[in-house]
């Protein structure tokens, strides 16, 4: 079995991004570091095709500082990537999902 990851559902569904993360919920995520990147959840994903758009997308809150460890601190999503313009439905993330199970 193998674990659901964005860089496999980036694999996976040929979505060429240069970074991907996966969070089953959509809520909380590892900062994306390259772009284009793409942040996948259950049912679809968004990408950014640039820094900027990612850095300036409202519905994204950007930690303030890093972790104590050196490490970018969590991205928060609080109404979940589905509620950001061009969210994309995508039933094959939850078929693969199923599959893992």
């Amino acid at each position: 079995m193998t674990r659901l990851t964005g860089k496999r559902l980036n694999k996976e569904l040929a979505l060429e991004a240069k970074h991907a993360r996966y969070h089953k919920d959509g809520y909380w995520y590892d900062q994306l570091q390259s772009f284009p990147g793409v942040l996948f959840d259950h049912d679809g994903y968004i990408s950014f095709s640039s820094e900027g758009a990612y850095h300036h997308c409202p519905q994204l809150r950007h930690p303030d500082r890093d972790r104590s460890d050196g490490r970018p601190g969590t991205l928060s999503v609080p109404e979940g990537i589905s509620s950001i313009p061009g969210y994309v439905r995508d039933i094959r993330i939850a078929e693969l999902d199923r599959r893992n199970q």
